[in-house]
């Protein structure tokens, strides 16, 4: 499992703060995903929509199922999109598996549990422009089952989703 960083797209339900279904476009307008309001304000910074995909290959499929075929090159991302006047912030994301995982290749801001079943990253984001995308890659060698991301600002969940990984169709 390797971590995926970016500044650029994520989908599901936080305190039941999903005010509406809208379409979220890249900022080149190149692509487009379904996505979620979030509308979160807290410390001078709104939340503003989340999307969750899945990229098989290099950029060759792209799906907003929440399931995910364990492939090689599969990753699981999620985006959002917030407004604010700061420079930088840092958000916490805790990425949980099913069962323990063997192998993590994490950066040096990366915690994993004694358990091997999650990591806790500190993430150090650039605010411009405004939208800030992440993931993991999922291996074949990662277990199979239900995956959770979580995504806090300053102690408050501003995002969380679910998926399922699992083989693919024969």
């Amino acid at each position: 499992m390797v971590l995926i960083i970016g500044t650029a797209f994520l989908s599901t339900v936080l305190f039941g703060a999903v005010v509406q279904k809208s379409t979220f476009h890249w900022p080149d307008e190149t692509y487009s995903a379904p996505s979620e309001k979030i509308d979160i304000k807290k410390g001078g910074v709104t939340f503003l929509w989340g999307a969750f995909y899945s990229l098989e290959g290099p950029m060759e499929t792209i799906s907003h199922e929440k399931i995910v075929y364990r492939r090689e090159e599969t990753v699981a991302r999620w985006t959002i999109t917030f407004d604010t006047k700061k420079e930088r912030i840092v958000l916490r994301e805790v990425f949980t598996l099913p069962g323990p995982k063997k192998v993590w290749k994490v950066g040096r801001n990366t915690n994993i549990s004694k358990d091997q079943t999650t990591a806790v990253s500190y993430i150090n984001v650039r605010t411009a422009p405004g939208l800030f995308y992440r993931g993991w890659t999922i291996d074949k060698n990662d277990p199979l089952g239900e995956y959770k991301y979580e995504i806090f600002y300053e102690e408050s969940l501003i995002y969380s989703v679910k998926f399922r990984v699992q083989n693919p169709p024969k």
